[in-house]
């Protein structure tokens, strides 16, 4: 478990070579590059500029978003169908660069792009045209009604035919005003809805009041296209529906044609976009002259060797400086790669999650591991769901194909299964007692105190190894007196008023007690008096001293905030305890002191009740399992993070960026 030591170089070269130079850096794929000091381009009086990419990035981040709108696309056309291990695999295809390359330019990957976005345009201007004849149609068959020719209306000379629509509330109205002041009008209502009369007017124009009451009662003119009927025009839609779909068809056929033969094209054309993406972001960080580029980074020390010869190939010519050094030790700047062994290894996300260490500090990945180990199978607490998600983990790690990140998640929950097997043997508990058995060690449910003492002293321990650890980087630090003030300190004051309190809690020899409460006095005055040394003057060294001391009853805190590892473990416990009893309600053994399997080979329990009731408790021993699992999860990393770390890991540090993204589609070697 250890830091990788890196290597800071600094290369200078002619421009024209720089792109090149990247492509090959990038091939290597252990490189960091780091932005260059803006106080360099100052110095330089203009001279000296930052590289701009920002236009190549815009046009980039296009071509990227276009192939990502195709692939989209395209997926939804895909045949094949995947098979139950493909859908849960999540392994990226892998192909070399040269392959890649031969692929988008042998199969057009540009072309068929532009093609499948040509044909979704066509698709959606197709669905406009369909929902055009639709809106169309339905205003068609509110007039179906009328079955003559619509250009024959405009014949008659002497009376004058007139479609239009009316609010539905004034039809009674019309039909009255018509009967009573409009004898030379006629009216015929075609249909209506809730809010809308679609009628006919004939009239020869001498009621003298009809247009006033037509515009009182909103009545609207319709005019229609064309000479043909109704019937007809709807015929005219319902064809050219038809005929769209018959379009669209046509072109999802091409577009599933193009999903079966250029998708894979098109994936490659974006990750190596996405490459040069990264090339541009790497460029961007470099200073220049007009002919002239300084390029700043990092590499792991153990492969620097391997990256001069690289440099010293691509340019043979010897047109480059390149220089290197051991990165310094107290650089903040420093990119930070942890290399730990396949047992830890799956721990650096929870490192990753809080913060990267700094280049100057331990890899705290190896130390968190075996307490998380044991705080998670403590809270889980069950043999049966550690012997479940061993048994899932491993099943799932050795059928399925996935990605490296997707394994070393499902590797870190496999290993969290050991302990939580253990524990629950420990405990006597195997899927909330469903499974009787006797403790090995403790049964936490009815032996509550003693647990929870435990937690405490678990806590205790922690903190106090956490403590030591920050003595030793204190140490490592070149500071070995701020191991005594800072940390040793402590160990005297907490550790002396632990002893001295228990001394007396259990009268233990005096001796003992008078000599823990001497320490804690130590302690007590080296933190009031050393613990702020920095300040400049005594009273304020004292007085921070003093808040520093005050800062001794939030230990108090801490120490009790392990408490709920006992009752987490606890909470998971007694819901499993009662999925079991509903399970024995519902085989009718409550009252019994027979196990569900003792009850079942005495003939007390109905076999068909039975099966419900074990049908049941599987899914609700699963969703307790996932319950406990997420809150062992959650709270394990609360205490590495707050409890733990807060003692000695200081973190802030860069995480190292290769030059060489992940891939989303595939995976480009």
């Amino acid at each position: 478990m250890a830091i990788v030591d890196m290597t800071e170089f600094r290369l200078t070269l002619f421009a024209k070579d720089r792109d090149r130079l990247l492509e090959r850096i990038q091939d290597f794929d252990q490189v960091h590059i780091r932005p260059l000091d803006k106080q360099t381009e100052e110095e330089w009086a203009g001279r000296i500029r930052s590289a701009d990419t920002g236009k190549s990035v815009t046009a980039v981040n296009e071509a990227m978003g276009r192939a990502q709108e195709a692939l989209d696309i395209l997926s939804a056309y895909e045949v094949k169908e995947k098979g139950f291990k493909e859908k849960l695999s999540n392994r990226l295809p892998s192909l070399s660069m040269e392959e890649s390359k031969t692929l988008v330019e042998g199969e057009g990957a540009l072309t068929a792009i532009e093609e499948t976005l040509r044909l979704q345009e066509a698709i959606r201007h197709s669905h406009e045209r369909m929902d055009q004849l639709r809106e169309e149609r339905k205003q068609l068959d509110r007039w179906k009604a009328l079955d003559l020719p619509l250009g024959d209306l405009k014949k008659p000379k002497r009376v004058q035919v007139t479609l239009g629509t009316l609010p539905s509330r004034w039809m009674d109205e019309a039909r009255k005003f018509l009967a009573s002041h409009a004898q030379r009008t006629y009216m015929e209502f075609l249909s209506a809805d809730d809010k809308t009369a679609y009628v006919m007017v004939i009239s020869d124009g001498s009621d003298a009041d009809l247009d006033s009451f037509f515009r009182d009662i909103n009545f609207t003119p319709v005019h229609f296209e064309g000479e043909e009927t109704v019937q007809a025009m709807i015929q005219e839609r319902e064809a050219g529906l038809a005929e769209e779909k018959k379009n669209i068809a046509q072109v999802e056929v091409e577009l599933k044609k193009l999903a079966r033969e250029k998708k894979t094209a098109i994936q490659a054309y974006y990750e190596l976009q996405s490459y040069k993406e990264d090339r541009l972001e790497a460029e961007g960080k470099t200073l220049e002259t007009e002919k002239i580029t300084f390029l700043e980074g990092f590499v792991p020390t153990d492969r620097a060797k391997e990256f001069e010869n690289l440099v010293t190939d691509e340019l043979p010519d010897g047109r480059f400086e390149l220089e290197t050094r051991e990165a310094d030790r107290d650089d903040p700047d420093v990119p930070i790669l942890l290399h730990n062994n396949g047992l830890v290894a799956p721990f650096e996300n929870l490192v990753e999650t809080y913060s990267m260490p700094l280049y100057k500090e331990m890899d705290p990945t190896g130390l968190l591991a075996p307490w998380y180990m044991l705080f998670f199978g403590l809270m889980m607490g069950d043999a049966g769901y550690g012997a479940l998600m061993l048994l899932a983990t491993s099943f799932a790690l050795h059928y399925f194909d996935f990605k490296p990140s997707t394994a070393r998640s499902i590797r870190f929950f496999q290993i969290l299964s050991v302990p939580t097997i253990l524990a629950g043997l420990a405990f006597g508990s195997i899927f909330g007692g469903l499974i009787p058995m006797d403790p090995l060690i403790i049964n936490p449910q009815v032996e509550i105190m003693p647990m929870i003492i435990f937690s405490v002293i678990l806590g205790i321990a922690c903190i106090f190894i956490a403590l030591g650890l920050g003595a030793v980087q204190s140490v490592r630090e070149g500071d070995p007196a701020g191991a005594i003030w800072d940390y040793i300190s402590w160990y005297f004051l907490i550790g002396g008023l632990i002893v001295g309190g228990l001394s007396k809690a259990f009268q233990w020899n005096s001796m003992v007690s008078s000599v823990a409460f001497i320490l804690a006095i130590i302690g007590a005055l080296l933190i009031i008096f050393l613990s702020a040394r920095d300040e400049k003057s005594a009273g304020a060294r004292i007085a921070w001293g003093a808040y520093n001391l005050y800062g001794a009853t939030g230990y108090i805190g801490d120490f009790a905030s392990f408490t709920r590892v006992t009752a987490l473990m606890l909470s998971g416990a007694y819901i499993g305890f009662s999925f079991n009893l509903i399970g024995r309600m519902i085989m009718g053994i409550v009252g019994s002191d027979a196990s569900v399997w003792e009850a079942l080979g005495q003939g007390q329990v109905n076999i068909f009740m039975f099966i419900i009731a074990m049908v049941l408790l599987v899914f609700l021993h699963l969703f307790n399992l996932f319950l406990s699992a997420l809150s062992a999860y959650v709270h394990s990393m609360r205490l590495i993070y707050v409890e733990y770390f807060g003692k000695f890991y200081q973190g802030g540090g860069k995480r190292f960026k290769k030059l060489r993204p992940e891939g989303k589609y595939l995976d480009i070697k």
